[in-house]
């Protein structure tokens, strides 16, 4: 799961309980959080971090599968 800092409307306390909540659960699930000054709309400009994030993300899993 992916946050950010300034976002108003789906702000990083609630992202970060859905992942406690969901490791509660024995989800396998990571967050991070990108320090942004865009608010809401930093998912739509920050696609370069996001990108660097979600590439890994895909990379592990493609692993995982694999092995």
């Amino acid at each position: 799961m992916i946050g950010f800092k300034s976002d108003w409307l789906y702000p990083s306390y609630q992202s970060r309980e859905l992942v406690t909540f969901l490791k509660s659960r024995s989800v396998d699930v990571s967050y991070c959080e990108i320090d942004s000054t865009y608010g809401h709309d930093a998912f739509l400009l920050e696609v370069a971090q996001e990108s660097h994030l979600i590439k890994h993300f895909l990379e592990k899993t493609f692993k995982n599968i694999c092995v």
